[in-house]
């Protein structure tokens, strides 16, 4: 019980120095982003023609050889 404590001591000092200094595109684990989020904005960007440019998605597998 008292390590629960600790924990949620520490989260309260310690979230409110961590979100300022955190990137604008950065939602992992912090509180009121989710994974929709980081997807809708790639989402945004791949499908905007900024500088009149398409922008495509290459998916590839590379191998990994060990020897």
């Amino acid at each position: 019980m008292a390590d629960r404590a600790w924990q949620a001591l520490l989260k309260l000092a310690a979230e409110p120095a961590y979100e300022a200094t955190a990137g604008e595109r950065s939602y992992g684990f912090r509180p009121g982003r989710c994974t929709a989020d980081s997807q809708q904005m790639i989402f945004n960007n791949l499908s905007s023609k900024a500088n009149g440019k398409n922008k495509l998605v290459l998916e590839t597998d590379i191998p990994l050889m060990l020897r």
